[in-house]
């Protein structure tokens, strides 16, 4: 006899994490994506940085509020550029890096991956913040 097997999205999202590495700092950067989804902007000033980690909210339940979204793809477009827009405001008050973005904009995307979530991803990525591929140093004075 076949048993069930229950899959439910924050498993899946795990299962799909290779590395180590990705397996340790996948959960957080997720949760930092779903954190922002709860962040509004200051309405004095729309530049400023909000930005806040929600300790006291579950990421279960962030995540089954997200999921009750999966079928209006108008709404999950606006709550990705929502994010995109207050990482962009924190890449700007020097906070993070533009690559870092990039980190947190990768755990949803896979998230959404594993979980039949279909969003224009090109309509998103065009508001990515740009990274630099540079280093900010000069030439040693002699």
């Amino acid at each position: 006899m076949l048993e069930l097997i229950v899959d439910d999205a924050y498993t899946n999202f795990i299962e799909a994490l290779k590395s180590d590495e990705a397996k340790q700092q996948g959960p957080t950067r997720l949760k930092y994506f779903f954190d922002s989804l709860y962040t509004q902007p200051d309405p004095t000033n729309p530049d400023n940085d909000t930005f806040t980690l929600l300790p006291d909210k579950n990421i279960k339940t962030q995540i089954d509020d997200f999921m009750s979204h999966k079928d209006n793809k108008k709404q999950l477009e606006k709550l990705f550029k929502h994010f995109v827009r207050l990482q962009k405001r924190r890449v700007k008050s020097n906070r993070i890096a533009g690559g870092t973005v990039l980190n947190y904009y990768k755990a949803a995307k896979l998230f959404c991956s594993e979980n039949d979530i279909e969003i224009n991803w090109k309509r998103i990525s065009r508001e990515m913040p740009h990274n630099r591929e540079y280093a900010q140093d000069r030439i040693p004075t002699d």
